[in-house]
């Protein structure tokens, strides 16, 4: 079959060669049963001539050189992937959960999954206050600085002590809900007690707690700030602290205990902070 002539304009009564029959009348889209079929009725076909066939519906123009798909099917196949392109259009699958779409250039396709860029709070854990302690053990080394969330915590007895101590040290040096902070000459581990009392009766108390530069093994490189709503019988008010940890060691664990009792409610909720 001759070359696509383009379009042209034939006026009545003029004669069609076979020359203009194929290279202006046949450029439509023909159609056929199957690919073979299509090969076998057209043994030399022209540049950007289509053809459509019926076992696949689907529709095929001639680049030069082969038959193309034109408009071929989507290569995805699962919730979440995403339609990319390398040499042939191509599916890059779903991402693990939390990860994010990034460009790449070294990948086949430009693009890939990755972890999502430093920055925010991730959960690390959630604990329900119950029993004498509770402990917040192998807190990773991974994050700038911690951010506890202790919500509705309650006492099994009445006007109780909450403290909250890192490392498991002695509760020897602490700040309180008083505007006077005491700190113990052995005080290396202990970090809060907050507030003085906390009643029974009540699970209106929030504390929030930064623990900056958690991760640090040298003395007073770690500050703290204590934010916090406390009810205690008839009498509420926010409260607001601040102390250096003295400990000379990171920040590994933390534990949350009631003096006088046990802790009955609440949840303690620990994030780091990048």
């Amino acid at each position: 079959m001759a070359a696509g002539l383009g379009f042209k304009t034939f006026n009545t009564g003029e004669v069609l060669t076979a020359g203009d029959t194929n290279g202006y009348l046949m450029q439509g889209i023909l159609v056929f049963a199957t690919e073979a079929a299509r090969n076998a009725a057209i043994t030399v076909p022209a540049e950007g001539q289509f053809a459509f066939t019926k076992d696949t519906n689907s529709t095929w123009y001639y680049d030069g050189a082969a038959w193309v798909a034109s408009g071929s099917s989507s290569p995805l196949t699962t919730k979440g992937d995403v339609y990319t392109f390398s040499t042939v259009d191509a599916r890059l699958a779903v991402g693990a959960n939390n990860t994010v779409l990034t460009a790449d250039s070294t990948a086949a396709t430009g693009m890939k999954w990755a972890a999502a860029a430093a920055g925010g709070m991730t959960e690390i854990s959630t604990t329900t206050l119950s029993g004498a302690t509770v402990t917040l053990a192998s807190i990773p080394q991974t994050y700038k600085s911690l951010y506890l969330l202790i919500t509705r915590v309650t006492n099994a007895t009445a006007n109780g002590k909450f403290y909250i101590n890192i490392n498991g040290a002695g509760q020897t040096a602490r700040f309180t809900v008083t505007t006077e902070t005491t700190v113990a000459s052995a005080g290396y581990g202990a970090l809060l007690q907050s507030p003085n009392n906390i009643d029974r009766a009540n699970d209106d108390n929030g504390q929030a707690i930064f623990i900056h530069n958690y991760t640090s093994a040298s003395n007073y490189n770690k500050p703290f700030h204590w934010f916090g709503y406390t009810f205690i019988g008839d009498a509420s008010a926010w409260n607001m602290a601040g102390i250096a940890s003295q400990q000379s060691a990171a920040v590994t664990s933390i534990v949350l205990s009631n003096t006088g009792g046990s802790l009955s409610a609440g949840t303690v909720i620990l994030y780091g902070v990048s």
